[in-house]
C-alpha cells in the first residue's frame, strides 16, 4: 500500500482526511515541471482588523491555498450582518 494511503488510514478525523486528500489531489494535478511550488495556509481572518497579508499572497500567485479556519468571525444568525462581514473582507 502506498505510504500516503497508510498515513491517511491513521488519520481519525474526517475533516482532516478531507483536507489531506484535497492537498494531495492539488499536488498531483500540479505535478508538472516547475521550479517553485507556492503553498499558502491561512486561517482566523478577523474582518474587523487590517488585512495586510492579502496583497503579498496575491502577488506570489500561490499554486495552492488552504483555508484552515475562520474566513470571517460571524457568530450570528443575522444574514445581513454576515453578508456585511464578508463584504469587509472582499473589499481588501
Amino acid at each position: 500500500m502506498p505510504m500516503v494511503l497508510l498515513l491517511l488510514k491513521e488519520v481519525k478525523s474526517i475533516k482532516m482526511k478531507s483536507i489531506c486528500l484535497l492537498i494531495l489531489l492539488a499536488l498531483m494535478v500540479s505535478c508538472k515541471k516547475k521550479e517553485n511550488f507556492t503553498l499558502v495556509f491561512a486561517s482566523c481572518n478577523d474582518q474587523n482588523r487590517e488585512q495586510p497579508l492579502w496583497k503579498p499572497i496575491m502577488e506570489n500567485k500561490p499554486d495552492l491555498f488552504v483555508w484552515g479556519g475562520d474566513n470571517i468571525y460571524a457568530d450570528t444568525d443575522d444574514m445581513s450582518k454576515m453578508q456585511s462581514d464578508y463584504n469587509k473582507v472582499h473589499a481588501n
